[in-house]
């Protein structure tokens, strides 16, 4: 059930997506990304250190959860 509710979300996405496009245009779209890739482009260049770092850290601090219960795996 889970994997439909996320087909379903992304095909509702997607299908508002075409409806701005449709709407505003794609060079009126694209005019409108260029910034905001810009900015995602730099905050994802300002994190990526900490993200290797991250990758790097002893596995006891990679444990992993069970969520239910709200403790860890081992």
């Amino acid at each position: 059930m889970k994997r439909s509710l996320a087909d379903a979300g992304l095909i509702f996405t997607a299908y508002n997506l075409q409806r701005i496009l449709n709407i505003i245009g794609k060079e009126v779209f694209r005019s409108y990304l260029l910034p905001f890739s810009a900015v995602l482009g730099s905050v994802l260049a300002s994190i990526a250190p900490f993200w290797r770092d991250l990758k790097n850290l002893p596995p006891i601090y990679c444990q992993k959860m069970d969520y239910r219960y709200g403790q860890s795996s081992l």
